[in-house]
C-alpha cells in the first residue's frame, strides 16, 4: 500500500515535471482553477469537462494551468537529442480526473488531447472514461497543441484568454 500512496502523491503533486537528471526546465503549476457549474452562461467552467457524473462516483475533476520555458531539441534518428536553444515561453492546461485515495488503483493515464477536428477533444476519455472510473484510474488530459488552446480562448475569453 505504501507504494500506491507514494505514486498517488506523485501525480497529485505533479512531480513528473521536475526531472532532475535531464536538461528540462522546470514548470509552474497553477490551480486548481476555480470553475462555475457546467452549463453556466459565463462559460467559466472546464472546457471538455467530463460528461460522466464524476462526483456521484467519488471522483474529482480539476483544471490546472502549466507554464514555463521550453527547450528546442535536435531530432537525430534513433539518438538522444540535444538542446538547440531555450527560453521558449509556453502556457497550457491540464485536466485532472481522479478518485478518492482509497479507490485509486495506482495507475495514471495521461492523454495528449486531440485537435484533429479543431477543438480540444479528450478522445480516450470519451471511449474509456467509464472504465477508468469503475476501476480507480487517475486521468490527466494535456492541452498540448496551439489550435486547441486558441479554440478554448475563443470559447471562453474570461477563463482562458486572461492567461495568455
Amino acid at each position: 500500500m505504501k507504494r500506491i500512496k507514494n505514486l498517488y502523491l506523485v501525480y497529485l503533486g505533479f512531480i513528473f515535471v521536475n526531472i532532475s537528471n535531464a536538461a528540462v526546465p522546470g514548470a509552474k503549476i497553477i490551480g486548481p482553477i476555480t470553475a462555475d457549474p457546467i452549463g453556466d452562461p459565463s462559460r467559466n467552467f472546464i472546457y471538455s469537462a467530463s460528461a460522466i457524473d464524476l462526483a456521484s462516483q467519488g471522483y474529482i475533476e480539476e483544471e490546472y494551468f502549466i507554464e514555463g520555458m521550453a527547450n528546442q531539441y535536435t531530432t537525430p534518428d534513433l539518438e538522444t537529442g540535444e538542446v538547440i536553444d531555450s527560453s521558449h515561453k509556453y502556457l497550457s492546461r491540464l485536466i485532472v480526473r481522479r478518485p478518492q485515495m482509497q479507490d485509486f488503483n495506482g495507475i495514471v493515464i495521461v492523454e495528449w488531447i486531440n485537435v484533429t477536428g479543431g477543438p480540444d477533444k479528450d478522445i480516450d476519455w470519451w471511449y474509456l472514461g467509464s472504465h477508468f472510473v469503475r476501476n480507480g484510474y487517475a486521468y490527466i488530459a494535456v492541452s498540448a497543441q496551439q489550435l486547441g488552446i486558441e479554440t478554448m480562448k475563443e470559447w471562453s475569453p474570461q477563463r482562458y484568454g486572461k492567461h495568455s
